[in-house]
């Protein structure tokens, strides 16, 4: 039985993200998860919360919170390329 990770929005985003707080120690933890031979997974909403989060920064009006239209982008780029495997959600009892 292989080992998986759920991996959260807001975590990834800081992997993806140039200058966010904690992207060393997200980086670590990510490398060493593979490395470990952890799958890396997702839950169905991941893609959607991901795209809400970058759309919000690129219209917010906190000049310090903003993104630029082409980080934005690529932060979408950056977690497309991450090995993420997204897992159904378990049927309701």
């Amino acid at each position: 039985m292989s080992r998986a990770l759920l991996i959260d929005a807001s975590v990834a985003l800081k992997l993806a993200l140039a200058n966010e707080e904690f992207t060393a120690e997200t980086t670590h933890l990510f490398t060493s998860a593979i490395l470990l031979g952890y799958r890396l997974v997702v839950p169905p909403h991941f893609h959607g919360e991901v795209v809400n989060v970058l759309y919000q920064r690129t219209h917010t009006t906190r000049v310090e919170l903003r993104l630029p239209l082409d980080d934005a982008a690529a932060g979408i780029a950056g977690i497309e390329s991450q090995p993420f495997d997204v897992v159904p959600r378990p049927p309701s009892p």
